[in-house]
């Protein structure tokens, strides 16, 4: 069976990139009952982007899930790149008729997206939700 279709078990993989202080960037990717989670842990930057790009988008290709949940309680720094991959992970799923939102980001994280006015656009889930 397809790790990326699967409901029970989390596809996970390594990716070969390492942050800028050297540490690992992880990205799970759970599809159960219609929706995928895309979770991401380490440092969402340049060093990670490509990598972390292509796993979300083949998820959300491939799973067709109707909601999609991008996990940030994990990510200890977001550049603006990683950024612009929230916005376009967002409207890559608005555009195929499908809902997301941004679960848990840490302040830092949560400050970033506040701070370029991207809260309501990239739906931002509150701690308590």
């Amino acid at each position: 069976m397809d790790p990326l279709t699967r409901s029970d078990e989390p596809q996970r993989r390594w990716l070969g990139g390492e942050s800028d202080d050297g540490a690992p960037f992880l990205v799970d990717v759970i599809t159960t009952n219609g929706t995928v989670t895309i979770r991401f842990l380490g440092e969402l930057d340049t060093t990670s982007l490509a990598r972390a790009e292509g796993i979300a988008f083949e998820a959300l290709e491939r799973t067709g899930a109707r909601t999609i949940v991008i996990d940030m309680s994990e990510v200890t720094f977001c550049s603006s790149a990683g950024l612009s991959l929230l916005v376009r992970l967002t409207m890559a799923a608005r555009d195929s008729g499908r809902h997301s939102r941004i679960r848990h980001p840490r302040p830092l994280v949560r400050r970033m997206i506040a701070v370029t006015d991207l809260t309501e656009l990239l739906n931002v889930e509150d701690e308590g939700a």
